[in-house]
C-alpha cells in the first residue's frame, strides 16, 4: 500500500446567501493526472452532485480548465459547479473582482466573470443562449402527468421546448408550488417526447422576483432538481419572446426563484444582452454562494 496523499475539498451551496440553501456542489482544486474513474469515485464520496475539477489551461485562450463529474458520469457542462469553483477560487485568494475568465471545457472555452456586488465578490458564466421551439407535446397527458387541471396553465402562453426541456407556464404561483406530479407518468411523457427535464414556471412577480421555477427531471433520476441555472435562462428568453418581460434598455438584470418548495431557497441572477428586437444575444447565471463544509479526502 501506497503512502496516503491527503487533497483538500469545498462543498458550497451556489444561489444562496444561507447554508443548507440553493443548490450544493464539490470542488476539488488539486485534481492534474486524475482519471475519470478517480474523479467519478470522489464526487460519490462527495455525495454524488455536481463535482467540479478546477485544472490548468491547456491553450492560451483559456485562464483555467473545468471538469465536471457526478456519482455517475462526466458531465459537458455544470453552472451552478462552475459557480461552486469561481467562489472557491475567490475565497482562497487566486481570483478577485472585477475581472474576466475563459474557461476551458470539452465543449469549449465558456467566459465568466467576478463582480462587485455591493462590495461582495460575485460569479457569473455565460450560458449557451436557449433555443425556444414549438413544444412536441399537448396538454392533456402533460396536466395528466402533472396532476394538474389545465386551467392551472396559462392560457395566452404556449409549451414550449429548449433542447430536451419542455417549458410549461403557469397561471399562478400557487398552483406551482402546489404542484405534486406523477412522476412515472411524466418519466414515460418524457421518453415518449425525448424531453429529459419539465420546466414549470410562473411570471407573478414576487419583490425583486420576476418568475419562479420548478424542474423535475425523473428520466434522468432527479425527481426535482433543487435549483437549475439553464432553467433560468430558458424561462427568461422564453418570457421575453412572448413580451412578458420588460427589456427597455440593451443590457439589464432580473431575478428567478428555484427551490422554495423543496425548503433550498435560491435565487439566480440572470445578466441579459439584447438586440434591437429585444432577442437574448448573451445571459450569464449568477448569484451567491456560500461555503458549507470544508474537508480533505483521503487517496493513495
Amino acid at each position: 500500500m501506497g503512502e496516503a496523499r491527503w487533497i483538500d475539498y469545498w462543498v458550497v451551496d451556489v444561489y444562496t446567501h444561507r447554508p443548507f440553501q440553493g443548490n450544493p456542489a464539490s470542488v476539488v482544486l488539486d485534481a492534474v493526472d486524475w482519471d475519470a474513474s478517480r474523479r467519478i469515485n470522489v464526487s460519490r464520496e462527495l455525495g454524488g452532485w455536481d463535482t467540479a475539477f478546477v485544472l490548468p489551461r491547456l491553450s492560451p485562450g483559456g485562464d483555467l480548465a473545468l471538469r465536471w463529474f457526478t456519482a455517475n458520469c462526466e458531465l459537458p457542462f455544470s453552472v451552478h459547479g462552475t459557480l461552486a469553483a469561481l467562489h472557491v477560487l475567490m475565497e482562497t485568494g487566486q481570483y478577485a473582482a472585477p475581472i474576466q475568465l475563459g474557461i476551458e471545457t470539452l465543449s469549449g472555452i465558456r467566459t465568466a466573470w467576478i463582480t462587485d456586488h455591493e462590495g461582495e465578490m460575485r460569479p457569473f458564466v455565460e450560458v449557451p443562449l436557449p433555443q425556444i421551439e414549438q413544444a412536441p407535446v399537448s396538454r392533456d397527458p402533460l396536466c395528466e402527468a402533472l396532476l394538474v387541471s389545465p386551467a392551472a396553465l396559462q392560457e395566452d402562453l404556449p409549451l414550449a421546448q429548449d433542447g430536451m426541456s419542455l417549458l410549461v407556464p403557469f397561471r399562478r404561483r400557487q398552483s406551482l408550488f402546489e404542484l405534486s406530479p406523477d412522476l412515472r407518468k411524466l418519466s414515460r411523457l418524457g421518453l415518449e417526447a425525448d424531453i429529459t427535464s419539465f420546466v414549470c414556471f410562473c411570471d407573478e412577480p414576487e419583490g425583486e422576483v420576476q418568475w419562479h421555477v420548478r424542474c423535475f427531471a425523473p428520466g434522468l433520476g432527479i425527481a426535482e432538481d433543487p435549483v437549475t441555472g439553464t432553467a433560468h435562462a430558458a424561462v427568461c428568453a422564453y418570457l421575453l419572446a412572448h413580451g412578458r418581460l420588460a427589456a427597455t434598455d440593451e443590457e439589464f438584470i432580473c431575478w428567478g426563484a428555484q427551490g422554495d418548495c423543496l425548503d433550498r431557497h435560491g435565487r439566480v441572477q440572470l445578466y441579459v444582452v439584447v438586440d434591437e428586437q429585444r432577442r437574448p444575444v448573451q445571459i450569464r447565471v449568477g448569484g451567491a454562494a456560500v461555503t458549507v463544509l470544508r474537508g480533505q479526502l483521503r487517496l493513495e
